[in-house]
């Protein structure tokens, strides 16, 4: 089945000069874990991940034709309060 993959802040890096959507092949039973994988994303790295706009697991099922999008936390910064 096929799936589309943006990939947003540190994950930039793993674009490796492709362009997005990324278009991959994955099994029946692949989950965002396994895709993580393919994509060689760093199993160590916090993410925040969603799956046809909404918020998934890593442990969630992909399905043919579903929209990836991996996003790194933000973090620091300083309220201007």
């Amino acid at each position: 089945m096929t799936v589309k993959v943006r990939l947003l802040g540190e994950f930039r890096k793993y674009l490796r000069g492709r362009a997005e959507p990324l278009v991959f092949e994955v099994p029946a039973d692949a989950s965002v874990a396994d895709l993580a994988e393919l994509l060689g994303l760093d199993p160590g790295l916090e993410m925040i991940v969603g799956v046809n706009g909404l918020l998934a697991r890593t442990d969630s099922s992909l399905a043919d034709g579903d929209e990836v999008v991996f996003v790194s936390p933000m973090s620091g910064g300083q309220s201007t309060g």
